[in-house]
């Protein structure tokens, strides 16, 4: 999907992955060091999710860029089996 999207848009595909992780992907957790408590930022990796967070991962990014005018066609059409040929998704 990125791939497509990158294309439609004129981005890099690499920065929009890191940019789908920083905003689906982000887990805080509050640290301390010393006196003082701050927030440690861990992003997962896509390539360590289950297949079922990787599906939850996957619609928040479609629902995303949806928002913006790149909506996938139905999950059952030719359009869909036909962008996922091309650009090797799903």
């Amino acid at each position: 999907m990125l791939s497509w999207v990158a294309d439609e848009t004129g981005n890099d595909k690499d920065f929009l992955h890191e940019l789908m992780k920083k905003k689906f992907l982000a887990k805080k957790k509050l640290v301390k060091l010393g006196k003082s408590r701050n927030f440690a930022v861990k992003i997962l990796s896509t390539t360590k999710l289950s297949q079922k967070d990787f599906a939850r991962y996957f619609e928040r990014v479609e629902g995303f860029f949806a928002t913006y005018g790149y909506a996938l066609p139905p999950h059952n059409s030719q359009e869909f089996q036909s962008l996922c040929e091309t650009y090797k998704f799903l």
